[in-house]
């Protein structure tokens, strides 16, 4: 859709070894994507996309330690809370309290910081931890 990956035949290309290497591929509006269920560091990289925002739930998750992005939506509302598990995971939604907050991304893109949303034009800024220092957690 509006957020795919910049090129054709993305999920076979090869990744850049260096920031030089991955800076010279993007033009200044382009956006940068994260492939969840890829390994990074020896862990899979699991990304909580939560779309609805509950002040409860999101103190609780930042709490743990997870790098926590706000996404460019207009409502200033979702975060992408990233992790790393020790083996592959399934997508599955998440439910707080009953209710239906977001996605477990196991797999596929999500946007990253410094991206800019395809709607509302605002920035993905990264407002807690460090990309490079993902939280590792059990897959339950």
């Amino acid at each position: 859709k509006s957020k795919r990956p910049k090129g054709l035949e993305w999920q076979k290309q090869g990744r850049s070894s260096t920031v030089e290497e991955q800076k010279g591929l993007f033009m200044p509006n382009d956006n940068v994507g994260l492939m969840c269920g890829d390994e990074v560091f020896g862990w899979v990289h699991v990304c909580a996309d939560i779309d609805k925002y509950d002040e409860e739930l999101i103190e609780r998750l930042e709490r743990v330690g997870f790098w926590a992005v706000r996404s460019g939506r207009a409502d200033g509302g979702g975060r992408h809370f990233h992790f790393t598990t020790p083996k592959k995971i399934k997508s599955r939604d998440i439910y707080y309290r009953g209710k239906h907050v977001g996605e477990l991304k196991a797999n596929g893109q999500v946007v990253a910081p410094p991206s800019i949303h395809d709607v509302s034009g605002l920035p993905y800024e990264s407002i807690k931890g460090d990309p490079n220092e993902l939280p590792l957690l059990s897959p339950e």
